[in-house]
């Protein structure tokens, strides 16, 4: 059981301690607990911790509860040296090695903080030190053991494994949807960012930010993966955008993209009509949807005849039968849904004047 000091105070740069329960071997003790609040509340009734103490010497060995990095963790690349603190149950001495060895013949010797009023919020002793000699793409094994102050050793050492790394690289990354809807000035655009390579085959967790500094960035969507995006609200201008990725080794990769949101409010034009063979084609200046009636320009967009396109990935082409007897009162919309207003036409063909 680790007992601290309730009554340690801090005066100045001095700690004094007026109160250390004692303990002796043989005995039993009760403790009894209240608390109080940052408002002055506390509780009605002592909470009891009741406790026996062996007789006898003290011939534990000291244990050591937990480490600052979990064991199998993965740290950043090139980092050579690593700092750690050590939780041991009792106050101690501890020392760490590369290879598992005796506790006298173990190279490295760590800080420790052994006075009752130094334990942690879990009442343990820290033990602090700095690993040296991390290796990239590799597992770093480490070795730990402490000696209290009765003279009790660890036997049997504390493992902790580090995995070595490699860079954290963007595979890609690209912008889209920098134009804006029709009637608006405002586009929704879509970053998009891969990382490959680093602690987890490329998994990590990435930032965007409008400025180049750290700390004005805000997550983006798929943490810990790969794959990363986010959707913003952005008017017509001009922006550049910085991404910055980390993975769970600290790893860090980053680049940038510069893009212009652009206000397409326009219908599409259409540039040329001509007969090819038994068709009649019209073709856009921009990628664009056309549709057509055979009464007149007074339909709805939707619910015209549509053209076909000769080159489904370019949508510049559009084409339909030709026929003589028939007048095509033809509209185009474009991507962002650009239309001309209504019972209006970009050009009417008269098959007969072909």
């Amino acid at each position: 059981m680790n007992v601290p000091d309730p009554f340690a105070q801090e005066t100045g740069n001095a700690t004094s301690t007026n109160f250390i329960p004692e303990i002796h071997n043989g005995g039993t003790y009760t403790l009894y607990t209240r608390c109080q609040d940052a408002n002055g509340n506390e509780n009605l009734g002592a909470f009891a911790f009741s406790y026996c103490v062996d007789d006898g010497p003290d011939t534990r060995q000291p244990e050591i509860e937990g480490t600052s990095i979990l064991t199998g963790s993965p740290v950043r690349n090139d980092i050579d040296k690593v700092p750690i603190s050590v939780y041991v149950n009792e106050p101690a001495e501890c020392k760490w090695s590369r290879q598992d060895k005796a506790y006298d013949a173990m190279e490295n010797v760590m800080q420790c903080a052994t006075a009752p009023y130094q334990v942690n919020a879990d009442l343990n002793y820290v033990c602090m030190g700095e690993l040296t000699g991390v290796k990239n793409l590799e597992n770093n094994n480490f070795f730990f053991r402490c000696k209290d102050m009765k003279g009790n050793i660890m036997t049997v050492s504390s493992p902790l494994v580090l995995k070595g790394t490699q860079d954290l690289t963007i595979k890609s990354s690209k912008t889209t949807g920098t134009k804006a809807g029709a009637g608006t000035n405002t586009a929704i655009v879509n970053f998009e960012v891969e990382t490959a390579n680093g602690a987890n085959n490329g998994a990590s967790t990435c930032f965007l930010s409008p400025e180049e500094e750290v700390g004005s960035e805000f997550e983006m969507l798929g943490r810990e993966t790969p794959f990363h995006t986010q959707n913003l609200s952005l008017v017509a201008g001009n922006y550049q955008y910085f991404f910055r990725c980390i993975d769970a080794g600290g790893n860090i990769a980053e680049t940038n993209t510069s893009f212009v949101v652009i206000a397409d409010n326009s219908a599409p034009k259409i540039t040329r009509v001509l007969k090819d063979g038994e068709n009649v084609k019209v073709i856009t200046d921009e990628e664009a949807k056309c549709a057509y009636s055979t009464t007149s320009c007074d339909y709805v967009f939707e619910q015209g005849l549509p053209l076909i396109y000769d080159d489904p990935t370019k949508r510049i082409i559009h084409t339909t039968t030709w026929n003589s007897d028939v007048t095509y009162y033809i509209k185009c919309a474009d991507l962002q849904n650009n239309r001309p207003r209504a019972a209006t036409c970009q050009i009417v063909i008269r098959g007969s004047e072909f």
